[in-house]
């Protein structure tokens, strides 16, 4: 296993820590921007916009499905 995809709550403290963690273990990290949430909007959207993109590629639900799908 090479890649993990990020999906679920909290984006700032329970996706944010996993997408670290992942990072720092070498794996390509993956997070589905729509299937993920935290109850503090603004800090949500600043995971996404200036976190994420540092260690993960940041993509849609659709996407990730496509990719999996051409597999």
């Amino acid at each position: 296993m090479t890649q993990v995809v990020l999906v679920g709550l909290a984006t700032t403290f329970g996706i944010e820590s996993t997408a670290r963690a992942a990072y720092d273990l070498g794996y390509n990290v993956v997070v589905a921007a729509d299937a993920i949430s935290d109850p503090r909007p603004d800090a949500h959207e600043h995971s996404l916009a200036n976190v994420f993109p540092a260690l993960a590629e940041v993509a849609s639900s659709a996407e990730v499905l496509d990719a999996l799908r051409a597999m």
